[in-house]
């Protein structure tokens, strides 16, 4: 390992920069090997951001690694569980793959609302997502939620 990286272990706190922390966490997953989210923390008491780039499922222990966060970079892979099989571009399903679709009563869209976090951005996006087209009816249920999509050069101030 270089000298300027670290090993990533789950559960401990690691100091990035002059007060940044961040701590890895285990995210539940149907994917082989293991899923890492990430709540990085300013304790100067400005903000604290979690990003999980893959989520299978809104789990209590997921909760409380990113309830209260002021922003939360979340999977956006796909908009339904079936799109990929609908578009036939794959056998298996978002959950079936290890990603929780933003839409449907049990989607992120419906969960994430309640675990109050200031500001919620889908990222990443499969190409297929129709939430990237900034006209779509999806993307306007999104911004109506109160949540956004990301995009190229996007900048997070937390």
């Amino acid at each position: 390992m270089a000298p300027d990286q670290r090993a990533v272990v789950p559960g401990a706190e690691t100091t990035l920069a002059d007060g940044l922390t961040c701590r890895a966490f285990d995210v539940p997953s149907v994917v082989h090997g293991r899923v890492a989210g990430y709540r990085l923390t300013d304790e100067r008491g400005v903000g604290t951001l979690a990003y999980l780039p893959v989520v299978q499922a809104v789990t209590p222990a997921l909760r409380m690694e990113i309830q209260g966060c002021q922003c939360l970079l979340i999977d956006g892979s796909c908009w339904r569980d079936d799109e990929l099989v609908r578009l036939g571009l794959a056998g298996k399903t978002a959950r079936e793959m290890g990603h929780l679709p933003i839409d449907g009563r049990d989607g992120s869209l419906a969960q994430l609302p309640s675990l109050a976090v200031g500001r919620t951005i889908f990222v990443p996006m499969n190409n297929t997502n129709p939430i990237l087209l900034e006209d779509s009816p999806e993307r306007r249920v999104v911004e109506d939620s109160g949540m956004q999509v990301a995009m190229d050069g996007l900048e997070v101030e937390v």
